[in-house]
């Protein structure tokens, strides 16, 4: 999933250790190599703690996703998810199985 490599290069760009983030997420540094390389699937708990942590907006792990399989529910729900705070986790929720959805149809 697109999602992970989007994490990865945030890290990256932000000189931050994998470790670190773990420790943060509280979940072991192998499991979040998993999510990275896209062998785990990310929660959306995971992803919220992930965005605050690195301080970006939620929106920015699935920009790529959305402008690769070019899909105009994704564009409405990530227009939701800018505007609506208090469901970020159902949002995400259904965002990430739209997108699993569709990269599957694609293969």
């Amino acid at each position: 999933m697109e999602i992970g490599l989007t994490i990865k290069k945030a890290r990256e760009d932000k000189r931050i250790k994998q470790a670190i983030i773990a420790n943060y997420l509280n979940i072991d540094q192998s499991i979040y190599s998993k999510i990275e390389n896209g062998t785990r699937k990310i929660k959306p708990d995971e992803i919220v703690n992930i965005a605050s942590f690195l301080k970006l907006p939620i929106a920015h792990f699935f920009t790529n996703t959305i402008t690769e399989l070019e899909n105009d529910n994704l564009k409405e729900q990530i227009k939701a998810l800018r505007e609506d705070n208090n469901n970020k986790n159902e949002i995400i929720k259904s965002l990430l199985a739209t997108i699993i959805k569709l990269e599957n149809d694609k293969t």
